[in-house]
């Protein structure tokens, strides 16, 4: 039996990557938000208050955000790191209402799934926007320590019988590759198990990068080979379910074609 996959962030990276490989099951409460500051503390403080700082109409704030300097930002007021990406609950009452069916399904998987194995990644170059002396052991570090409350947290929500894992992604620029993997596999060859039920793994893959086909390919292989060895897909079923997702936008690409055509 496959786990269930869920992305906590902290961009939208993880929610393209299950879509791409056909893993994403529907949409949660972390997939489209940008989360790469306070990260998994963040995470934490809202699952652990179970979204009581998300889930009105009057959570969400306009704030000037470093991140994203040349506008104001949507982000909830009580996690005003959190800047709302692809949505605007802030003004569009839909859109919070679709975050609250996100956060009502996330729950349900928490209370429903036996296994499940939450994604989250860090990124080298978004931490040194605000950190500019950041070394990549800093953010390496930082991805442990967080990932060590949020094993603990999670395991207290889970019911008997459970069991979860954290997979952890140190994503940087091709430059930092060999000190990046040297890191994970340390990390790995360590181990860490909270005592109850939630197990974390590493792994790195390159920094996204649109703008270079050749590097957007391995990036895409090296996430195919994290949810082949961490989270528990057939590399079989991902390759089947790849060509069925192209195949779907393939022809969403036809039909848009045959539309403007007969325009």
């Amino acid at each position: 039996m496959e786990t269930t996959v869920v992305s906590l962030g902290g961009g939208c990276d993880v929610a393209t990557i299950l879509g791409d490989f056909g893993v994403r099951r529907a949409s949660l409460p972390f997939d489209w938000l940008w989360n790469l500051d306070t990260g998994l503390e963040t995470v934490c403080d809202i699952i652990v208050d179970d979204f009581a700082h998300s889930l009105k109409p009057d959570s969400y704030g306009l704030t000037e955000h470093y991140r994203f300097p040349s506008r104001l930002s949507v982000t909830y007021s009580s996690y005003p790191s959190v800047v709302h990406m692809h949505s605007d609950p802030f003004r569009v009452p839909e859109d919070h209402a679709t975050l609250v069916r996100r956060i009502q399904r996330f729950r349900r998987t928490l209370q429903d799934a036996p296994h499940i194995t939450f994604v989250y990644y860090r990124c080298l170059e978004e931490g040194r926007i605000k950190r500019s002396d950041s070394t990549l052991r800093d953010e390496f570090v930082r991805l442990q320590t967080e990932g060590a409350r949020f094993s603990e947290a999670i395991s207290s929500t889970l019911r008997r019988g459970q069991r979860s894992r954290l997979v952890l992604v140190l994503q940087a620029a091709r430059q930092h590759r060999g000190i990046a993997e040297s890191l994970v596999r340390d990390a790995n060859r360590e181990g860490y198990r909270d005592g109850r039920r939630c197990q974390v793994t590493y792994a790195y893959t390159l920094t996204r990068d649109d703008e270079s086909p050749r590097d957007l390919r391995i990036w895409r292989s090296q996430w195919q080979r994290v949810l082949a060895n961490q989270c528990g897909q057939s590399r079989a079923r991902l390759l089947v379910r790849r060509l069925r997702v192209e195949a779907r936008e393939l022809m969403r690409h036809r039909a848009k074609l045959g539309m403007k055509g007969s325009l």
